[in-house]
């Protein structure tokens, strides 16, 4: 039973990570599952649905479909309603129940698309992991079809920043400090992927000088994007800071601007903290603790996560723990004086520490959402209460 979250609530899942991350590119998204996980997703984990349209469904799979495995009537549906939506194209993604009955996903996709001529995906997402899964495989899966070589690329300072979805940023501005934060840097700012862009905005990624890696979700396409068009990638959120000038001096380094300097802290004031959450994040906010205040620092990834990605976070005076479960997590900050989290973490941290609220949309939904902080324009309400 140690994968029960007897207390804490749990994370957004991969179903909904890519609905998130392809939610403003005129595709047509659809959750094979019964009715009911729409709602579940734009309601508590899609602050956009409010103010923006989105062709994102349900396939309403009936009891006897499932037994059944009854495909042609999902496809017969999705086809349907594509002639009437005309979307640019179409992603089909999964939950537990097409997941047991073995749903094959890429294959139904090719049949859709055959049918309609309309571009299709097919993502086999379980709803059993976590967001930043579902959401770095739908990028990565757009970005490999969709972005060619380019032709008579002259090299600048074009910065993509990838992996940028309210699930980690909300829509408390904290996109918008992004982009400000490269454009004040003296950058070309390409865009967030996928926030603020559009699909031949995505198509142009093979433009970009180098790419900024925000979250676990735009870790495999910056890798994947290195690997194909030489494109080199900094990873890190600049959070308002040290973290900040670390990411600068990465990417001036990438972009031969000059060498990557080191940014000098404050030696271990003999405090120990703990912060929870997506990895990127995570030890983003963890360098400003280490350099700043001089705690001694343990980031807790508690989402899905490359290990190769991990790695390539490792930094000095920072220990990087992977834990998806309950007891594991709290058993990591038990000893914290400091807990940076989102406030349904609190039953478990320790009573004698400084718990600092971290909201995300991701874990905690809509409840915390007004007060979710942009760390990227402004660090200072973390930072005041350490």
């Amino acid at each position: 039973m140690r994968q029960t979250a007897s207390i804490i609530s749990t994370y957004s899942a991969d179903t909904f990570g890519v609905c998130s991350m392809l939610y403003e590119l005129g595709g047509m998204v659809v959750m094979h599952d019964a009715s009911g996980c729409n709602s579940t997703y734009t309601t508590h984990d899609e602050p956009r649905w409010q103010t923006m349209d989105s062709m994102v469904y349900v396939s309403a799979i009936t009891e006897m479909e499932a037994i059944m495995g009854d495909e042609e009537k999902f496809i017969g549906d999705v086809v349907a309603a594509a002639a009437d939506m005309n979307p640019k194209f179409i992603a089909i993604c999964g939950t537990p129940i097409p997941t047991m009955i073995g749903f094959d996903f890429e294959a139904v996709a090719r049949v859709i698309e055959a049918r309609t001529g309309i571009m299709t995906f097919g993502f086999a997402t379980t709803g059993m992991k976590t967001y930043t899964e579902g959401a770095g495989e739908a990028l990565y899966g757009i970005v490999k079809r969709l972005v060619k070589a380019p032709v008579n690329k002259v090299k600048g300072r074009k910065v993509a920043v990838l992996g940028v979805t309210p699930l980690d940023f909300s829509i408390n501005g904290e996109d918008k400090s992004i982009e400000r934060f490269i454009k004040d840097s003296g950058y070309e700012f390409m865009g967030n992927y996928c926030m603020g862009v559009s699909l031949s905005d995505l198509e142009g990624l093979s433009e970009a000088d180098v790419t900024l890696v925000t979250s676990a979700a735009g870790y495999k396409t910056a890798a994947y994007l290195e690997s194909e068009f030489a494109i080199p990638y900094v990873i890190g959120v600049p959070v308002e800071g040290k973290a900040a000038e670390i990411v600068k001096g990465q990417l001036d380094a990438k972009l031969n601007v000059r060498e990557s300097g080191t940014v000098s802290g404050k030696s271990h004031n003999g405090k120990t903290a703990a912060v929870i959450g997506e990895p990127v994040i995570t030890v983003s906010i963890a360098r400003n603790l280490f350099l700043e205040k001089g705690y001694k620092v343990k980031a807790v990834v508690a989402v899905d996560a490359d290990s190769e990605l991990l790695s390539k976070l490792s930094f000095g005076g920072i220990e990087i723990v992977h834990h998806l479960y309950e007891e594991d997590i709290e058993a990591d900050i038990k000893d914290a004086d400091v807990v940076i989290a989102d406030p349904m973490y609190k039953p478990i941290a320790p009573l004698k520490c400084t718990f600092v609220d971290m909201p995300t949309e991701s874990f905690s939904g809509r409840i915390y959402r007004n007060d979710i902080i942009d760390v990227v324009s402004d660090f200072s309400p973390i930072r005041s209460k350490i």
